[in-house]
């Protein structure tokens, strides 16, 4: 009786060993299996136009910016942000006045895998151009909101340059003044003879 209870005992060690190995191998990922990619959006700002060129003196037109999404998967909607940097400014409240202007939160709508859209901005004051240095900054999705594949692709810079130094004009070039005409000297005339009448 004692051996068969020493058999059962065995037996069932055995079984609960056994079951823990399993578990643990069960339980343990394998390292050679990839794990499957989840698709993201990836949205780029191609270009950011200012229409018409600016013009020192002239009033700032409409923004156009070029957004696409070459990412794997749909995005959803955001926004864009829109800002002008004023540096090395002749008039620096005239400055101030193009960023204050030009500081802008536009709505971007959900773009489908390789969609590409047209966002356009027009100032809502008429603002005109001064002397200076000034870069337009836009950024889409500028809260990161929408997990992307790359996130430094979301943000473009434009280099403005304005002066009002006006164009230095061509050098003349001198004239060399024209010869004076020969002076002409008469004909030589003969001596006149100084002996007295009659004499040979």
């Amino acid at each position: 009786m004692r051996r068969f209870k020493a058999v059962v005992l065995v037996v069932m060690f055995l079984f609960l060993g056994l079951s823990v190995v399993t578990c643990a191998f069960a339980e343990e990922p394998r390292k050679d299996v990839a794990l499957p990619e989840t698709p993201m959006p990836d949205l780029l700002v191609h270009s950011a136009i200012i229409n018409p060129v600016p013009v020192l003196g002239e009033n700032i037109g409409k923004v156009v910016i070029a957004i696409s999404n070459r990412g794997k998967a749909d995005s959803a909607e955001t926004e864009l942000r829109l800002n002008c940097m004023a540096e090395n400014c002749e008039q620096p409240m005239d400055c101030n006045n193009i960023s204050q202007s030009m500081n802008a939160v536009i709505p971007l709508k959900s773009l489908k895998t390789g969609e590409m859209a047209a966002v356009e901005w027009v100032p809502v004051a008429p603002v005109k151009w001064v002397s200076g240095e000034f870069t337009l900054v836009t950024v889409v999705d500028y809260e990161n909101l929408i997990k992307e594949n790359d996130e430094a692709n979301n943000i473009r810079k434009e280099s403005i340059s304005m002066s009002s130094l006006k164009p230095m004009p061509a050098p003349v070039q001198a004239v060399a003044p024209a010869a004076a005409p020969a002076a002409t000297l008469p004909p030589p005339t003969a001596p006149k003879s100084t002996k007295p009448a009659g004499e040979k």
